[in-house]
């Protein structure tokens, strides 16, 4: 009996230590990357949306991987930080809706990341969050994708009132993680600077019936602040903002372009890394 209890406990005790072993050697050799001649992408469904990633290879002529996926959160942002290689070029969108998103409804399907589970730890995720998280991760998944799956016209099935109203429900009625996610946003932001990659920082728009609602919501002020100091620690005295071209309808719905708007987005961005500045910070904005 005592030998069979012996048994369990090393198997308790040895079965993680191997089973983290694998894991993380599977999920080095699946998502790891080279630097040179690569730009690695970073956003939520606004980015997935919003940027041709083949079109954006051909134009500035190096490889473009994309960890951007529909429901990305802090945590997503935070192990896409910690598993990009070091001296990246690197271009990330850290979106209004990550930022205001009820924690139980952030993706949080990346892989297993000590530094994204301590930084969370750290800035009030409860161990109950943390295992939630960790439930999602036990399957290793490849981090980078070289595809776009773009919206081709308007989703004339929308109303504005109607998506306006979810909005509002789901995302600008409180601010209640605003400070906790944006304290771990910074974190990843320091992560990149440590390992000395270039950044891009990027804004999607808004159609302009959003835009009412959130001045109206009265977060929007909160938000900008957040954003101002995400500039701040980017080192970023002026962001640029860019006026997209309307002629055609360029949105798929209310917070997503359509492919002429991704495309449009593309275009603006491949000029901007091949002239190869510093870290910038872009804005892409609709007019009224």
């Amino acid at each position: 009996m005592k030998r069979f209890i012996v048994k369990i406990l090393a198997l308790i005790v040895v079965f993680p230590f191997v089973y983290l072993t694998v894991y993380m050697l599977i999920d080095f050799v699946i998502n790891r990357k080279s630097a040179d001649n690569s730009l690695f992408v970073w956003g939520d469904s606004q980015t997935y949306r919003g940027i041709n990633l083949p079109k954006l290879k051909k134009e500035i002529g190096i490889n473009v991987y994309s960890s951007a996926e529909p429901g990305a959160s802090i945590y997503d942002f935070l192990v896409f930080a910690d598993k990009v290689p070091k001296n990246s070029k690197v271009l990330i969108s850290i979106s209004e809706l990550a930022l205001l998103r009820k924690k139980d409804k952030d993706r949080n399907m990346s892989t297993l990341s000590l530094f994204a589970f301590e930084t969370l730890y750290k800035n009030n995720y409860t161990i109950t969050d943390l295992y939630a998280i960790a439930k999602r991760n036990f399957k290793i998944r490849k981090l980078f994708d070289v595809k776009s799956t773009l919206h081709q016209s308007f989703d004339k099935t929308l109303t504005p009132e109607k998506f306006v109203k979810s909005y509002k429900e789901n995302y600008y009625s409180s601010t209640m993680f605003l400070n906790d996610k944006e304290k771990a946003s910074l974190e990843g932001i320091n992560r990149l600077q440590e390992k000395g990659c270039k950044i891009y920082f990027v804004k999607f728009p808004f159609h302009s019936a959003m835009q009412k609602m959130k001045k109206e919501s009265g977060i929007d002020r909160k938000v900008d602040a957040v954003y101002n100091h995400i500039f701040q620690t980017l080192g970023i005295s002026k962001v640029d903002s860019i006026y997209l071209n309307q002629n055609e309808q360029i949105m798929f719905d209310y917070n997503h372009l359509n492919a002429k708007g991704a495309n449009q987005v593309t275009d603006y961005l491949a000029t901007f890394i091949k002239s190869n500045k510093t870290n910038d910070t872009y804005i892409f904005q609709l007019k009224d």
